[in-house]
């Protein structure tokens, strides 16, 4: 076993050698491409002040020199962007998500290059939206935050709509902001209209913090504290401006800036008579529910839900935003809500974004004890339009149902999509069978939050490898059910 310890260690330590070479001889090439441009400007001036003949002398024209000077072209061995990349793998970071722009070109290629491109790996994508969309269905899912970067005034107007779903649905989406302050380091052109004295202020009003670092080790500072910050509940939005300047410098001679160590601050707690209050009033209750909507932060809350429902039999009401408790459980009145809160004597509101609506809602339609006559009549109706063309909803969510109950899925569009139906009919029970909805509701959130992150899995999964259900509208399709479910496989 010691052998084989040794042997596994001797890989690793050659795998990380051949990646620094590899990540080295990159940076080398890149270096001697540079080099060698500047060598050759300098071979055509020696040209070209050679004398010529008379004849030619008369006939040549001076043309306007476009090339750059060798003193033109930057590169250095330590550009300050190689320690911002070592502060963001301190973070336990794994993806990066962003369209990229020159304002933040030193820290991507440190992240390629310097980094290895692993931990956090560059996802490319076409739009700044989708990118902080992604990160936000990826923290719904996996529990964690990823960085989404942002190109200046205008990236960041893009992105902005997706920043406010993130606020809105209170998940912390870290961004960091390619910017270049000091005039004098703009270069001329588009660098001008995309650089801003302050760069985070469109955006200020809906993020939790943000800051504009003006050295490396204010950058390791910051960089920590937003991080904390965002995790800490109730979650939202930071952003992090990132000085293209302060990117592309040499570090300072000398020992590295302090990084500083990460703890993550222990969620808030009620008062402690306020929270024996209440339980005393559960327990008094004759029907008591419980109204919850983003309360399920991590994959322990609903076993927790679970077992205080049952404690109190009390009935649960779920508005969606997050997967909290079991669609089939036969304490979820979620379906019958107007009549569960009408006849409640005590409710307890748990991370509810409009508790006010959900209790003045008061609809009553059915009791309590036809609760699976109720679920019969849904089956009922579902099948009064199974025949009809084009396919109804009920029918497509009824046949994906079948085709995915005994695999691992996750429902990664929002469930009240299909007129309802999925919450009707299917049986969410685990943490990542449903991401809920984009909080702001803003157009362009569904698709890339659907976007299944393929390496890890959030706690309470077992597997790497989930089937996805996804869906068009029907009567833009004709044939077979246009709803898909697909595995997706690790890679």
């Amino acid at each position: 076993m010691a052998k084989q310890g040794e042997n596994a260690q001797q890989g690793k330590d050659a795998k990380q050698k051949t990646q620094k070479k590899g990540n080295s001889d990159r940076r080398g090439f890149l270096k001697i491409a540079a080099t060698g441009a500047a060598a050759l400007v300098a071979q055509n001036k020696m040209v070209a002040a050679r004398p010529l003949p008379p004849a030619q002398q008369a006939a040549a024209t001076p043309e306007p020199e476009t090339a750059a000077s060798a003193e033109d072209i930057l590169t250095t061995e330590r550009p300050g962007s190689d320690f911002m990349a070592d502060v963001i793998k301190k973070l336990g970071v794994e993806y990066v998500t962003s369209n990229p722009g020159s304002s933040f070109r030193s820290l991507h290629e440190s992240i390629a290059n310097y980094g290895g491109n692993s931990s956090p790996e560059f996802l490319t994508c076409c739009h700044e939206e989708s990118s902080v969309a992604m990160a936000h269905g990826y923290f719904k899912i996996e529990g964690k935050p990823l960085i989404a970067m942002a190109h200046g005034t205008v990236g960041l107007q893009h992105a902005s709509m997706a920043v406010y779903n993130a606020y809105a649905d209170r998940v912390p989406v870290y961004l960091v902001l390619g910017n270049t302050l000091d005039a004098t380091d703009r270069r001329p052109g588009a660098e001008w209209y995309h650089s801003v004295q302050d760069a985070s202020a469109m955006v200020r009003d809906y993020t939790k913090w943000d800051d504009n670092p003006v050295s490396l080790a204010h950058f390791a500072e910051s960089a920590i504290r937003a991080y904390k910050l965002a995790m800490t509940p109730p979650m939202g939005p930071v952003v992090l401006v990132a000085d293209s300047a302060l990117q592309e410098r040499p570090m300072p001679e000398g020992p590295r800036p302090r990084i500083p160590r990460l703890t993550i601050t222990r969620p808030p707690q009620g008062d402690t008579g306020a929270v024996r209050e209440t339980a005393e009033m559960l327990v008094a209750a004759e029907n008591p529910v419980i109204a919850v909507d983003r309360y399920a932060r991590t994959p322990e809350a609903i076993p927790l839900l679970i077992k205080l429902a049952e404690t109190l039999q009390a009935a649960v009401v779920d508005s969606g935003s997050r997967m909290n408790f079991p669609s089939h459980h036969p304490l979820n009145q979620s379906l019958r809500s107007g009549a569960a809160i009408g006849a409640a004597d005590v409710i307890l509101g748990l991370e509810h974004e409009s508790l006010w609506s959900t209790v003045n809602s008061m609809r009553d339609q059915l009791h309590r004890t036809v609760r699976r006559r109720a679920r019969a009549g849904i089956r009922a109706r579902a099948a009064q339009s199974w025949n009809v063309n084009p396919i109804s909803t009920a029918r497509l969510c009824a046949e994906v149902w079948d085709q995915i109950k005994d695999k691992d899925w996750s429902l990664v569009s929002r469930g009240d999509s299909m007129s309802g139906w999925t919450s009707r009919l299917w049986n969410f029970s685990k943490p990542y069978h449903n991401i809920g909805e984009s909080g702001g509701v803003g157009i362009g959130y569904n698709a890339p939050a659907a976007r299944r992150w393929r390496t890890g899995s959030m706690a309470g999964s077992p597997s790497t490898s989930r089937t996805m259900a996804t869906s068009c509208t029907p009567p833009a399709c004709s044939g077979p059910p246009p709803t898909t479910a697909f595995p997706c496989s690790p890679s």
